[in-house]
């Protein structure tokens, strides 16, 4: 990539193990699992000290009042106006047990105090309390808050900045910075951050049910301080890099997200995003049913299982001084990419990582193993980045429309999105140590195009060169059955979540057509009843 200088339960098992099976080994590889309670309480457990409001809309709000209701009482006695003063701000840091809620509007988020060179945090949430007693930013039920950073500058402009023809002081370098634990962020709408949306540094965060929108890198960040991050049932998209990125770290969970539409890269004006990259040693990933879709991209994996790094002095090591695997003990599981300009994933340096039971179709290729240069693997010294082991891909259904391997193929510049040129990729054997492939089922109309060590080949040939994927199998391509939309997919992304919710509100009382699912003449709890029976629910 190019880089610029309504609450739901917490149902997540407590235990996830991280398996994968082999066909060729006797026994499962159980490396890792994540165990983080935090993710799976219910907000009745959650002991509150104080809930605070502010509402922009709201007459008699101001910053003087005591923030304690969500409506004007007289005299101090309600909401703040804005989030734009260091004492409501504070309330946020170095607290246990406090939520904050935002009402009704926009909240333009100003950049405090003296301006670093990057650029401000907006708001920081900084929690200081165990797993009963987080720090909460939220919206009020059934309202939408929007958190808008102002860094949403003219493309020409961000083009001059991004190739140094142009000086820019950054004012908000990230909208929310998750330090210390135990922080949920929640229900809102955040956009227009500089850099990225959210950046997590700290301990056991929550970051669900959100809209992330815009950034010209990564619309989340995580760093390598932060362990045991949920990622939950957010819809993110016009971000710049990537729509999930994280440096080092342990025990992360990535789920049920809808990462769509990128931006363009400011650098090359083009489309360079990809939805989740992982770096730096993090150790203990699962990425489960999550959604990434249309993405007009340059040809960038859609999931980067370990990546060389641009910044390899901030890299995890051993006790001895090695690197580590970009990433260990991953598991990717029950995904949908589709319309995707790219291949599905990508693998370097990534030890004991499982892709099992995904749905992909419309994308460059299945998977990419590998990069083609040693010198992409590290920037500085490049061979010492580990090299990939047990890698496993078991079970996925891949869906092909091949392009013309002697002409659409041949150049990236033919190459539109839909179309597929390849199943397996493998650019260097060095990533191969226990690779297994199984039970995988390959949907095209024409033979399909598998390349090992830049040669083209059928998948008997591959098969022998690999020496795995025997139990895999060709089918014809009207056999793969795409997922249908479902009633209560108003925007039909292939899921029924919030973003659903949010339409169909937005409509209540009114006759409009699209959320009117029994065409009775008028969206009500009907409706609703509809589409809740089908939450979550993705084909």
């Amino acid at each position: 990539m190019v880089k610029l200088n309504q609450n739901l339960k917490y149902l997540v098992p407590l235990v996830i193990f991280l398996t994968v099976l082999s066909l060729n080994q006797a026994l499962a590889i159980t490396e890792s699992s994540l165990y983080i309670p935090f993710y799976s309480r219910l907000e009745s457990q959650f002991s509150i000290a104080k809930i605070y409001y502010v509402a922009t809309n709201e007459p008699g709000a101001s910053n003087d009042n005591n923030g304690l209701y969500p409506t004007y009482q007289g005299g101090n006695n309600g909401p703040f106006k804005d989030l734009n003063t260091e004492n409501i701000r504070n309330l946020l840091s170095g607290n246990q047990g406090v939520k904050m809620v935002l009402r009704q509007g926009t909240y333009y988020i100003a950049a405090l105090g003296d301006l670093s060179p990057s650029g401000n945090s907006g708001i920081t949430l900084n929690g200081s309390g165990d797993e009963f007693h987080p720090v909460i930013l939220t919206s009020y039920p059934g309202e939408t808050a929007i958190l808008d950073g102002g860094e949403n500058l003219p493309w020409d402009q961000i083009h001059r900045i991004a190739t140094g023809q142009e000086s820019y002081q950054i004012r908000i370098r990230q909208l929310i910075d998750v330090l210390g634990q135990n922080n949920i962020v929640e229900n809102l709408t955040i956009r227009y951050g500089f850099r990225h949306n959210i950046q997590i540094a700290g301990r056991s965060s929550i970051i669900r049910n959100n809209t992330l929108i815009g950034v010209y890198e990564d619309s989340i960040k995580i760093l390598s301080s932060a362990n045991n991050v949920y990622i939950y049932n957010n819809n993110v998209y016009g971000f710049g890099s990537q729509g999930v990125d994280y440096f080092g770290g342990d025990n992360i969970i990535i789920e049920k997200n809808d990462f769509h539409d990128p931006g363009l890269d400011p650098t090359t004006d083009q489309i360079e995003a990809n939805a989740i990259t992982s770096k730096g040693g993090v150790n203990g990933l699962l990425i489960r049913n999550n959604q990434i879709h249309d993405f007009d991209t340059n040809l960038t994996p859609a999931i980067g299982l370990g990546s060389g790094s641009s910044a390899p002095s901030f890299h995890e090591r051993d006790q001895f001084g090695n690197y580590l695997p970009s990433a260990s003990n991953v598991l990717v599981v029950d995904n949908t990419i589709y319309n995707y300009r790219g291949p599905a994933f990508l693998f370097v340096s990534c030890d004991t990582c499982g892709v099992e039971g995904n749905k992909i179709y419309n994308t460059l290729g299945l998977s990419l193993i590998g990069y083609p240069q040693p010198e992409l693997y590290f920037e500085s010294p490049a061979d010492q980045l580990p090299p990939s082991r047990n890698i496993n891909i078991n079970n996925n259904q891949f869906a092909g429309n091949n392009g013309n391997l002697s002409s659409v193929c041949s150049s990236r510049n033919s190459i539109i999105v839909g179309m597929t040129c390849y199943v397996y990729s493998v650019a260097t054997t060095i990533e191969l140590n226990g690779f297994v492939s199984s039970n995988n089922t390959y949907y095209t109309d024409t033979p399909p195009n598998f390349v090992y060590l830049s040669n083209s080949s059928s998948h008997q040939q591959f098969i022998l060169s690999v020496n795995t994927d025997s139990s895999s199998q060709i089918r014809p391509r009207n056999e793969f059955i795409s997922p249908t939309v479902l009633v209560g997919d108003l925007n039909n992304d292939l899921i029924v979540n919030s973003i659903d919710y949010s339409i169909l509100n937005s409509d209540w009382f009114t006759s409009n057509s699209r959320s009117d699912l029994n065409s009775d003449g008028l969206v009500n709890a009907i409706d609703y009843s509809l589409l809740n029976a089908n939450w979550f629910k993705t084909y």
